[in-house]
């Protein structure tokens, strides 16, 4: 007889495992108590404070007076508080500082012109990032950005951004 040792170990490991999760889920099935028996006090001897509080450890519990909304009433709400802080607060635009605006970019190691290109559109210091990239190619300076915080005052040119860019950052 030609015995098949894969075929009778697989056999009694499924057993073994077999056994060890019915032996988990035997432990771990604990029947659940109703209300009533986990209380010293029944339901119909509760007081209306007591059963809130039974109830608040499975339920939310609300008073009859307190509103509760839905999802959408409550976005609703919302909107209408911040419209209602919004007439309350003067719209006056703040004065110009006499200070310029400083911009300050931090270029990492190993970045290629393309992704320089989006941090200076999206810093604001120029109008378009396929513009910005043109005139990088056209200098020949895409290979040639500084990595480290490069400063910007005011609104720089250009010319100006590329010539700080590819200059040691300060």
């Amino acid at each position: 007889m030609k015995v098949n040792k894969a075929l009778l170990a697989g056999i009694g490991i499924g057993m073994i495992v077999g056994s060890a999760l019915l032996q988990l889920m035997i432990t771990a099935a604990q029947p659940v108590q109703p209300l009533s028996q986990n209380s010293a006090v029944s339901i119909e001897q509760m007081d209306m404070n007591k059963l809130k509080t039974e109830a608040g450890k499975y339920y939310q519990v609300f008073d009859k007076n307190q509103p509760v909304f839905t999802k959408e009433q409550h976005e609703q709400e919302l909107q209408k508080q911040l419209e209602a802080e919004k007439a309350k607060t003067p719209s006056t635009q703040p004065a110009p500082s006499a200070q310029p605006q400083i911009t300050a970019l931090y270029i990492s190691p190993g970045m290629r012109s393309s992704q320089v290109a989006k941090i200076v559109f999206v810093s604001g210091l120029v109008e378009s990032q396929e513009q910005f990239e043109q005139a990088m190619a056209a200098k020949v300076a895409t290979g040639k950005i500084k990595s480290g915080v490069h400063k910007f005052t005011g609104k720089p040119t250009l010319d100006e951004i590329i010539q700080n860019l590819t200059s040691k950052p300060e």
